[in-house]
C-alpha cells in the first residue's frame, strides 16, 4: 500500500508519528512525507535539508508543496494567540488550494494532522485534507508535542463535534498547568498573552466537558512498533537540528520524552 502523510510543517510528521512510518517502510511499503507549509524565512532552505534528511533515516520520500508559514504570509499571525486561535478569509481559499495540491500527489491512503493545539497551518492542512479524501481513505494523527498536554486530543476532537473516551476531561487546573509546562509553550508564549491564552482555553475546556453526546471518534491501533522503529524515529528528530532548542528547552533534549512517552493512536472520523 502506498501511504502519503499530510505534515503541516517541516517536522510535524516525523514528530507525531515518525515510529509508524518507520513500522510503515520496515513491512514493503511506500510513504511519502507531503509538508505543505515549507517556505518562509531564510531559515527555511535549511529546515528542508533537515527533512530531507529526517525522511532518508525512516526509509520516506519527501514532498515538500511550497506554501509559506504563517507568520510569512500575513503580518496578522504575530502572536501565540492569534496563530492558534485566529483565522482569516484568505485561508478558506488557501484550504482549496492546499486540497488541489494532494489532489495533484493522488494518495492511495491519507493520513493527516487532527490539529490539536489549534495552530492555523494544522487547521488548513486537516481542512484540507477532509476535502480530498473519502472518508474511507483518511486517518488522523495527533499533533505533537501539542498532544502530550493533558486532555487536548479530547479538547479537539470536542472542537469537531466528536466524542472521546477521556470524558469527563482532567480538571482545569491540571489542564492549565500542562498547557503551561510544555517546552514549545514556554519557547513562545509571551508573559502579555499568557491571560487570554489561558481563558481561551478554559472556555474551550468548558465546552468540551458540558457538550451533549455525540458521534464517537474512533481510535485506530498503529501495529506493531519495534525498538529499530523507535530508535528510527529518534534519528528522525535528531535531524531537525534548527527547531530542537524551542521545542524542548532549555537544550532540546527530546530523547526522554519520546523515551517515556506512550504511543498514540491514529483516528477515523465518522
Amino acid at each position: 500500500m502506498s501511504w502519503v502523510v499530510m505534515s503541516p510543517h517541516l517536522d510535524d510528521a516525523v514528530l507525531s508519528l515518525g515510529a509508524w512510518i518507520a513500522a510503515q517502510i520496515r513491512s514493503g511499503e511506500e510513504v511519502k512525507v507531503a509538508t505543505v507549509f515549507s517556505e518562509g524565512g531564510a531559515g527555511h532552505a535549511r529546515r528542508r535539508r533537515e527533512d530531507e534528511a529526517a525522511l532518508e533515516a525512516l526509509g520516506a520520500s519527501a514532498i515538500h508543496l511550497g506554501y509559506l508559514d504563517a507568520p510569512f504570509r500575513s503580518g496578522f499571525y504575530t502572536t501565540f494567540a492569534r496563530i492558534t486561535s485566529g483565522w482569516r478569509e484568505e485561508e478558506d481559499r488557501l484550504i482549496e488550494e492546499v486540497r488541489d495540491s494532494i489532489h495533484a500527489i493522488k494518495p492511495a491512503q491519507l493520513v493527516c494532522p487532527l490539529a490539536v493545539g489549534g495552530h492555523v497551518d494544522h487547521r488548513v492542512v486537516h481542512a484540507a485534507s477532509l476535502a480530498a479524501a473519502a472518508p474511507d481513505d483518511l486517518l488522523f494523527y495527533e499533533d505533537l508535542p501539542y498532544a502530550w498536554i493533558a486532555g487536548a486530543t479530547a479538547l479537539r476532537l470536542a472542537e469537531l463535534g466528536f466524542a472521546h473516551e477521556q470524558r469527563p476531561l482532567p480538571p482545569l487546573e491540571h489542564v492549565r498547568a500542562s498547557f503551561l509546562e510544555e517546552g514549545y509553550v514556554r519557547s513562545y508564549l509571551a508573559p502579555v498573552d499568557c491571560p487570554a491564552v489561558l481563558e481561551d482555553l478554559g472556555k474551550s475546556w468548558a465546552t468540551a466537558n458540558h457538550r451533549p453526546d455525540c458521534a464517537r471518534a474512533e481510535p485506530v491501533a498503529l501495529g506493531e512498533i519495534t525498538t529499530e522503529d523507535r530508535a528510527n524515529q529518534l534519528t528522525a528528530v535528531a535531524s531537525y537540528a534548527s527547531q530542537l532548542d524551542d521545542l524542548f528547552p532549555p537544550e532540546g533534549r527530546f530523547e526522554p520524552i519520546f523515551t517515556r512517552a506512550e504511543d498514540r493512536p491514529l483516528w477515523r472520523l465518522p
